[in-house]
C-alpha cells in the first residue's frame, strides 16, 4: 500500500538529509555523487516523511474499522503568536524521546475502551511557525470516546515535549 521510498530532487532549503551529485558544494551532503546501489542501500537512514493522509491509511489497515464509528485526526502546529510571546520556530532534535514519548502515549490511547486503532506522529527538526508539528489519527467506535482519547493525547505531548 503506498509508497515506501520517494527520491526527490531540490529542496535544497529544506532540512532534508540530501544526497548531492555534481560539485554543488554549499550544500550539507549525507552523500556525495554515490553508485545507485550505494544509495538503494542506505535509504533506511533517511528521516521518513509522513501526512496525515498516509497516517490515516495505515490506521485504517491496521485498526479494527468494521466496529469503528468514527476517525478522528489532529494537526497540530507551530503557533507564531501566544499573547505577547511570538515564535518564530521550535527546535525537537532528541528522537529518542520524541520516539518514546509517542509509543507511551499511543499504547496510552490503545488502552481506552472503544478505541480501535492510533497513530501518531511527532515531527523533529528545526519547525517554523506555522509547520505541522504533531499528527493524530484515531479510530473509535464512538466519537466520543475518540474526542476524549484525542484531548488526552493532545495533552499528553504537550506536557511531555513541548
Amino acid at each position: 500500500c503506498g509508497i515506501k521510498y520517494t527520491i526527490i530532487e531540490g529542496f535544497k532549503e529544506k532540512g532534508y538529509r540530501k544526497i548531492v551529485f555534481g560539485d554543488l558544494e554549499d550544500v550539507d551532503a549525507f552523500m556525495r555523487n554515490p553508485a545507485v546501489d550505494e544509495v538503494a542501500g542506505s535509504l533506511d537512514t533517511f528521516d521518513g516523511y509522513f501526512t496525515m493522509q498516509g497516517l490515516v491509511a495505515e490506521l485504517k489497515e491496521e485498526a479494527d474499522i468494521p466496529k469503528c464509528g468514527a476517525i478522528l485526526t489532529y494537526t497540530g502546529i507551530v503557533r507564531e503568536i501566544t499573547g505577547e510571546e511570538t515564535t518564530e520556530y521550535m527546535d525537537f532534535k532528541d528522537n529518542e524521546l520524541i520516539d518514546a514519548v509517542t509509543r507511551e502515549i499511543e499504547n496510552t490511547i490503545l488502552a481506552i475502551p472503544g478505541i480501535r486503532g492510533a497513530k501518531l506522529y511527532h515531527r523533529r527538526g528545526r519547525l517554523y511557525a506555522g509547520d505541522d508539528v504533531l499528527y493524530v489519527a484515531i479510530a473509535a467506535s464512538h466519537r466520543k470516546e475518540g474526542f476524549d482519547a484525542m484531548m488526552e493525547a493532545i495533552n499528553e505531548f504537550k506536557a511531555k515535549l513541548h
